[in-house]
């Protein structure tokens, strides 16, 4: 059962952290010189975004799928793309909140 308090919750929480990003850039610029301040800016802003499709396309297959080879160290691919995710259903590590909204909170 999804529980909307849990929910809500998370996205809270995952938006907060998504705001961290400006303050990150700003803080990177504010060590270099001036010239160089929007560079460091759309530098951070860029890994940001790189890590969220690498996160999308295979992080958490890697991170929360399935064991490979029952060794327990490394995920398998099988959730690649976030297929067999829901956004309706809990996930297998949240009895109250979706596997896709878990999957997002573990991004950020």
């Amino acid at each position: 059962m999804i529980n909307s308090g849990d929910v809500a919750f998370i996205l809270i929480c995952t938006m907060l952290v998504f705001f961290m990003t400006p303050g990150l850039a700003l803080f990177y610029a504010g060590m270099v010189r001036r010239k160089n301040v929007l560079n460091t800016i759309m530098s951070v802003v860029f890994c940001c975004g790189l890590a969220t499709v690498m996160w999308y396309v295979v992080g958490y297959s890697i991170s929360f799928g399935p064991d490979l080879g029952g060794l327990g160290i490394i995920g398998d691919f099988s959730n690649v793309f976030f297929r067999g995710i829901s956004a309706s259903e809990p996930g297998p590590y949240a009895s109250s909140i979706p596997g896709q909204l878990f999957a997002i909170f573990q991004l950020a």
